[in-house]
């Protein structure tokens, strides 16, 4: 029988602890009565030392079109901003999960958002030094902060990053069922209210998206139409009454 080097005995135990590892947590969540929605949150804000996948804060997005899961998300998300300064990570990775739902997310959760900017916004004066290494987590967390707040309160820029988020989107989540950016197919990709959750983000995303060109197309437009600003209120008036008809001779 051949013998397992090194590295294959280490590869094994990695797995091995992350199998483990997830078995625990789903235990942890079905004790605690943690909904699929809010576990999916608290595992894309965690603290371990990676950040959120794209694929699990896709997911997380989708679900934003239930109110009821719009809800969950945006609580737990805004609970992370509150974590102690120990806890950095989860509060950096929440920032990053509420940057991505500003950027992809339904016109309805972003309001929900930046009705909070100020909450976000408090995060710049956030401040952690590790004790080991005297290292300064808190700036990360302060410039995220600071670059999300900034993006919050521009609604120009905003639509404009929207719009590139949703090209990007397209690019690789395409299809009404397709592949996802994971590689999964439709078939894979779980029980049917997955799908309608996608289904009915896209139809949502579509129909803002539609609002939002419209509302472009109309701010040139309104631009070149005549004015009748108080300016030219005033230039009228200054030209006076218009003469007034001669008499018809008796």
């Amino acid at each position: 029988r051949p013998r397992m080097s090194g590295e294959d005995v280490t590869g094994l135990a990695l797995k091995a602890f992350s199998f483990t590892k997830n078995l625990y947590k789903q235990g942890k969540n079905a004790v605690l009565n943690v909904g699929d929605i809010e576990a999916k949150v608290k595992e894309a804000t965690n603290s371990e030392a990676w950040g959120p996948s794209g694929t699990l804060q896709y997911e997380i997005t989708q679900a934003t079109t239930d109110p009821e899961a719009k809800q969950i998300v945006l609580m737990v998300l805004f609970m992370r901003l509150k974590e102690p300064p120990t806890n950095w990570r989860k509060v950096y990775k929440a920032l990053t999960l509420l940057d991505y739902l500003a950027k992809n997310a339904t016109r309805r959760v972003l309001e929900d958002i930046t009705e909070r900017v100020d909450r976000i916004e408090a995060c710049k004066h956030f401040y952690y030094i590790e004790p080991d290494t005297g290292k300064d987590q808190g700036v990360n967390v302060k410039e995220k902060a600071a670059k999300l707040g900034t993006l919050l309160r521009d609604p120009e820029r905003l639509q404009e990053e929207r719009a590139q988020a949703k090209l990007t989107r397209d690019k690789f989540h395409s299809g009404r069922g397709g592949a996802m950016g994971s590689g999964m197919g439709s078939e894979d990709m779980g029980h049917e209210g997955h799908r309608r959750a996608r289904r009915d983000f896209d139809e949502d995303w579509d129909e803002d998206y539609k609002r939002e060109k419209d509302s472009r197309k109309q701010s040139p437009r309104a631009a070149r139409a005549p004015s009748t600003s108080s300016q030219d209120k005033a230039d009228k008036a200054d030209k006076g009454p218009p003469p007034a008809a001669a008499k018809p001779p008796s």
